[in-house]
């Protein structure tokens, strides 16, 4: 054309090369910014057939456009975008999403030839003109000189022509759901604006379920901190579930490649910084998911987003939750506790309503058999998601799908860990309060019987003697004792010839416990010899010679001997006398230590209840506190009873002190 002028864009050919390559739906969506932050309020998205059955795809909007006298620096200075030091609209002072100038070259994905058609205001008049670019010579601009408007209006027509393939996403309700992700947060913020597709209008008003907004804390880049923002949509049709980086103002700069698994929900959640506007500036933001900082924080968004979805979720089954509670079917019975319990219903009731909805005979069964399929589901919740998936397959028959995403779900919320952790960390603390109360009420320690009773609730807890040792010896002989020693070094010495103690009397032990020790050497072991006294039995100086008997009988037999092998030894009850006081007392030894080999491979200690349990409730203190466990002593005492019933319904103990002392 002869009016006009070609002017040049001053950059790379291989940085032109990147920015024309986009997928369809988000260069439409990069046109569609443009006409936002040229202040649009109407927005035009229609294919065209035109010339010999040609496809054709316009943009028109009815925003401010912009001026002749801008074409050339908006067009030929990438990077120089008036946008770069404005951060809100000319007109209506908006928030702007782009500053480069660059998202305008996305619409070279879609086809070889791009116009823009341009009207805007100059004075009292109005005028137009033409901007056209090649995807074969991208460097090069052509400007049509301005002449007088057809229409009094302001407004950017993007015609892309010669499309490189028939396109059919725009009139695909799929493309209507993604666009409304993209813009969801601008629209809610901007509501006089409206945006239409061949496939229908983008209305989040309508199509959105609920919003929920949440602090992040702050991101520290140097000396710098920047408060970071989640915004989570629920929508009501089926999405991609993305994760949006977007500026402070919320608007979209990339979508990021986090995806969390929540079956059912349809969200899309924009994680707002100015950080995130930071990298964007350094041309940095493509690289996210390579920057430390952002993959901490969007391990925070995932976390965000499985409390949103176990919250909303449960929420939305109250109805049907309070229905099963009438019905006595429901498998809880009290209101959460703690914060794991609390995290463990909200997970079942979102599974069991999942289930209800899924298998249409479920509600209508019989009460008995619900009341069992739901205690069921309850009690693989809390094993595994292999647990869960087994009860999904066999025992109700939901579809294949469904028992993959509801396993998943406990496997992506570390759900079943979490669990496992809590119940191990409570039934712990109930033990030990109720061992305490057994040890230390006057009627019920009247009552225990130290081998039937004691010895069997300790060999099947060794883990309050520490969680590194497995038991070895049960109320087993010295004997026995050597045979798992040799087992445990893996020696291959034959015991031919009992073990018998100094006075040469065989000595039965109560518990023996072992552990492999951390260190350069292999096979460095020890072994912990346990002696369990009844709580009414005072350690004195015949209780001291047993346990000493046995350690020195170690001592002397060489079967034993070993650089690679300590023998701890523990007397224990709920007091001392005086003699054995003063014997775990002495100088230059550890409170409790009233025993130590030169070699420091034998020690022999007295110790107390109170000091055992006491020591592992401070060892379960920092779980109690963060999993907000509480164990009372009446409560624990009963659950002692109930968990161990098949032992502490004994009553006889027909192998005493004596009994034991005795050359058997």
């Amino acid at each position: 054309m002869a009016n006009q002028k070609i002017y040049s864009i001053e950059v790379q050919g291989d940085f032109l090369n990147k920015q024309v390559q986009a997928k369809p739906m988000h260069s439409i969506a990069e046109l569609i910014w443009n006409s936002l932050d040229a202040d649009a309020t109407l927005i035009e998205i229609k294919e065209e057939t035109y010339g010999t059955g040609k496809q054709r795809i316009i943009i028109a909007d009815n925003g401010a456009g912009f001026t002749h006298f801008e074409a050339p620096s908006l067009f030929g200075n990438l990077g120089g975008s008036w946008k770069n030091l404005a951060g809100q609209s000319k007109g209506k002072q908006r928030f702007l999403h782009g500053s480069e100038g660059k998202g305008r070259l996305k619409a070279f994905s879609l086809g070889r030839v791009v116009d823009w058609d341009v009207c805007y205001k100059d004075g009292t008049c109005f005028k137009q003109f033409t901007v056209s670019m090649l995807h074969d010579s991208l460097r090069e601009v052509r400007i049509t000189e301005p002449v007088p408007a057809k229409e009094n209006r302001t407004g950017v027509r993007c015609i892309i022509s010669e499309l490189h393939k028939t396109y059919e996403f725009l009139n695909s309700e799929h493309t209507v759901q993604d666009l409304s992700e993209i813009f969801a947060t601008y629209l809610n913020s901007y509501k006089d604006i409206l945006i239409n597709l061949p496939a229908g209008k983008l209305d989040v008003s309508v199509a959105i379920t609920s919003i929920k907004q949440l602090s992040l804390g702050m991101i520290q880049d140097g000396d710098i901190e920047y408060p970071i923002e989640l915004e989570i949509i629920e929508w009501k049709n089926a999405t991609d579930r993305a994760v949006y980086l977007c500026n402070e103002a919320g608007l979209p700069l990339l979508q990021s490649d986090l995806r969390v698994q929540v079956p059912g929900l349809n969200y899309s959640a924009y994680l707002k910084s100015a950080y995130i506007s930071k990298l964007s500036r350094d041309g940095t933001l493509g690289l996210a998911e390579m920057n430390p900082t952002l993959i901490e924080v969007m391990t925070r968004v995932k976390d965000a987003i499985k409390t949103f979805y176990r919250e909303s979720g449960a929420e939305k089954a109250q109805s049907l939750v309070g229905r099963w509670k009438e019905e006595q079917v429901y498998p809880y019975k009290n209101e959460p506790q703690n914060l794991v319990e609390k995290i463990e219903r909200e997970v079942f009731d979102i599974v069991a309503v999942n289930v209800n909805n899924f298998l249409p005979d479920f509600d209508t069964s019989p009460q008995k058999g619900k009341k069992l399929q739901l205690r069921m589901l309850r009690q693989a919740i809390e094993k595994s998601p292999e647990e869960l998936q087994l009860i999904l397959t066999e025992v109700l028959d939901l579809p294949e799908k469904k028992q993959k995403e509801f396993a998943r779900l406990l496997q992506e919320t570390s759900l079943s860990a979490i669990i496992s952790a809590s119940k191990v960390v409570s039934d712990r603390l109930k033990f030990i309060e109720g061992l305490d109360a057994l040890l230390f009420n006057d009627d019920e320690k009247e009552n225990l019987q130290e081998r039937t009773q004691l010895h069997r609730l300790l060999a099947e807890n060794t883990w309050i003697f520490g969680e590194e040792f497995f038991l070895s010896v049960d109320d087993q002989s010295l004997t026995e004792v050597l045979k798992k020693h040799l087992v445990a070094i893996g020696s291959d010495t034959v015991v031919d010839q009992p073990v018998k103690r100094v006075d040469g009397r065989r000595g039965i032990v109560d518990l023996m416990l072992t552990r492999s020790i951390p260190c350069h050497r292999q096979n460095e072991m020890e072994h912990l010899v346990i002696e369990l006294k009844r709580p009414t039995v005072k350690i004195g100086a015949s209780e001291l010679t047993q346990v000493e008997s046995y350690a020195f009988a170690v001592a002397q037999d060489e079967r034993f001997n070993g650089a690679d092998t300590r023998w701890t030894f523990w007397v224990i009850s709920n007091d001392m006398d005086d003699h054995a006081r003063r014997k775990a007392k002495q100088a230059n030894m550890q409170a409790g230590l009233i025993h130590q080999s030169d070699d420091k491979r034998i020690n022999i200690w007295a110790k107390t209840w109170s000091e055992v349990l006491q020591a592992n409730r401070h060892r379960l203190k920092l779980f109690q506190q963060s999993l907000e466990i509480n164990a009372d002593r009446d409560g624990s005492l009963t659950f002692l009873k109930e968990t161990y019933a098949n032992i502490l319904g004994e009553k006889d103990d027909s192998s005493n002190v004596s009994a034991k002392e005795s050359d058997l």
